[in-house]
Order: structure tokens, then C-alpha cells, then sequence
């Protein structure tokens, strides 16, 4: 993260728990991260789709992005009340939530997302939105395309839906931002999808050998249609072959 704008998340934070201790007075040298909000907002979110480009080596940065997101929205809307999930507006849900999923971090997306106010999205906002947030009934049509593949290891499937995305975002970028902003999060979101969803994880993930588990894994409530990536790590390193498993991996 860029020097001045670290420095600016060190000191939102610090002025986070002073305001989480009930310390009534703002010491001066945070002052300005109540005063200055909104250019910390913009900062932030200026930031997200500048790592979109130019991503983060560690993963622990976009953590601290998606935190520092997560603060800063729910000051914006709640001005100077201490900023709980409960009153984060969507759209500043959905950016700090995409920092932690292209991060690597897609339980902590998820739990900022079902735990913050929902709002009435667009298709690419409300595909961001269930990809992340995985509700029980689905109303995106590009996520249940992906799911259905998913299901049916059609591993073709999920890299045409991913182009296709890419295309929807370069012709939206010449209408104007706001279709543009909701299609450049699902690109990266289904970027990483294309890697981490449990059938190209699996080895030989497309096989019919595996229809039962990842039935069994989509099915479950909250449903798991990608892997984390300990657990990546871990079946890449071999898990799952030669008996490594034997039922104890949590997977079955």
C-alpha cells in the first residue's frame, strides 16, 4: 500500500478503537481522518481497482484494504457513531468484501456481506453480491450459470462465462461508470473464481468420480463451490491421492 495512504489506514484504525474504548475526545493527530472522510473513502476505493492492475505480492495487504474499507464506509454513513457491520450500506460492503476475496480471504467476504444492509443491485452488483454472500435463493443469472457448471464440471463453461464478462466491461467502460464498476469486480471476482471453484482444485476435478462430493459440498448450507487457500494448498500438495485422505480432511 502507498505510503501516505498506509499511513492514513494506520490512523483510521487507531481512531476505530479509541472510538471502540468510548474515548469521547479525538486526539489531534487523527483529527483529520474525521474531518477528511470522504477523501478516505475515495482514497480507498481509488486504491481497490488500482490493485485490480497492479495486485498486492501479500495477501495480508489486501486484508488491510478490505478492514480499512469496511471502517471507512460505516464512518461515512454513520458519521462520528463507531462503525458496526450492521449499519454498513451495501456498496461499501461490496468493495471491502471484494479486497478480501481477491485477497484470499472468502470467509471474511462472506461474513461482511450477509452481515451488512442489503440493497436492490443491478445483475453484475447482485452476481458480486452472491458469489461472495452464497444465499439460499439465487437471482443472478451469470452465478447460477457458474454453479451449474460447477455441478456439471464444465470447466469450459466457467472460462466463457469469465470472457464473456470481460467483454460486457470493456463496452460498458465507453457508457459511463456505474455498469463499468459492478462488471470490473465480477471480472476479478470470476478471475479467481476460474481457479479456486472446487472442481478445478480437485485433481481431475472434472471427472464424474467426484459428482457425489461436490453435490454433497454446493447442497450444504452456506453452499462451498470454491476451496481457501490452505485447502488448495493443501490438496495441491496431495491430499487426495493415494489414500491421503482417508475421510479425516473434512471434504467427505
Amino acid at each position: 500500500m502507498r505510503a501516505e495512504l498506509a499511513q492514513w489506514v494506520r490512523h483510521a484504525d487507531a481512531l476505530h478503537h479509541i472510538q471502540l474504548l468510548g474515548f469521547q475526545q479525538t486526539p489531534l493527530l487523527l483529527s483529520y481522518v474525521t474531518t477528511r472522510r470522504d477523501d478516505y473513502y475515495l482514497s480507498l476505493i481509488g486504491e481497490l481497482f488500482h490493485r485490480m492492475r497492479a495486485p498486492y505480492t501479500e495477501p495480508v495487504e489486501w486484508s488491510r484494504l478490505g478492514n480499512a474499507i469496511l471502517q471507512a464506509g460505516a464512518r461515512v454513513a454513520t458519521l462520528d457513531q463507531a462503525p458496526t457491520h450492521e449499519t454498513l450500506p451495501s456498496e461499501p460492503a461490496l468493495f471491502a468484501a471484494t479486497a478480501f476475496y481477491i485477497g484470499g480471504y472468502p470467509a471474511s467476504a462472506y461474513l461482511i456481506l450477509k452481515a451488512a444492509n442489503t440493497g436492490q443491485f443491478s445483475e453484475s452488483y447482485q452476481a458480486c453480491y452472491e458469489l461472495l454472500a452464497r444465499p439460499a435463493a439465487m437471482r443472478s443469472q451469470t452465478v447460477r450459470a457458474l454453479i451449474r457448471a460447477v455441478r456439471q464440471g464444465n470447466l469450459q463453461a466457467i472460462r466463457d462465462i469469465s470472457t464473456q464478462i470481460e467483454g460486457n466491461e470493456a463496452r460498458a467502460l465507453l457508457q459511463g461508470p456505474e455498469e463499468w464498476i459492478g462488471l470490473r469486480l465480477l471480472s476479478q471476482m470470476v478471475e479467481r473464481f476460474k481457479t479456486t471453484n472446487i472442481r478445478a482444485v480437485l485433481p481431475g476435478g472434472q471427472d464424474q468420480f467426484w459428482d457425489t462430493l461436490v453435490q454433497s459440498l454446493v447442497n450444504r448450507t452456506p453452499p462451498v463451490w470454491d476451496f481457501f487457500p490452505s485447502q488448495i494448498e493443501a490438496i495441491n500438495s496431495g491430499l487426495l491421492g493415494s489414500g491421503g485422505c482417508q475421510g479425516s480432511c473434512r471434504l467427505c
